[in-house]
């Protein structure tokens, strides 16, 4: 019985960590994250050079096609002038792609010190 029983953990255990395999779909999700990430990147990159208004094609108007994880798209235009973030933690993975500098709004919850954890009023 106690054969049996290891046998069946170790299947149980070979299933559960070959179903953790990469899919299609977490990789192409990723790369829609890079895409966006090279773009805000590449604005704020711009925009500590000096180098878009050195560019002749200051005017032109391109736009880029963004898809969300629900599969809607938006166009936006490139390159990417400012930025509003809405709704929790999106200031937060503003800052984490170092594009703070685009960031022109934020809610209201952002500005205002919380008390949610007490030990910043201790120190």
């Amino acid at each position: 019985m106690k054969k049996n029983t290891v046998y069946l953990l170790a299947v149980i255990l070979i299933l559960t960590l070959s179903a953790c395999g990469s899919s299609e779909i977490g990789t192409s999700a990723s790369a829609g994250n890079q895409t966006t990430q090279e773009v805000i990147l590449g604005k704020s990159e711009a925009l500590a050079t000096g180098a878009e208004a050195d560019s002749p094609e200051a005017g032109a108007s391109e736009t880029r096609t963004i898809t969300d994880s629900a599969g809607r798209q938006i166009e936006i235009p490139y390159p990417v002038r400012s930025i509003v973030c809405v709704n929790v933690g999106a200031l937060r993975y503003t800052c984490y792609m170092q594009a703070q500098d685009l960031v022109v709004g934020v809610e209201d919850y952002e500005q205002k010190p919380t008390m949610t954890r007490l030990y910043n009023y201790v120190n």
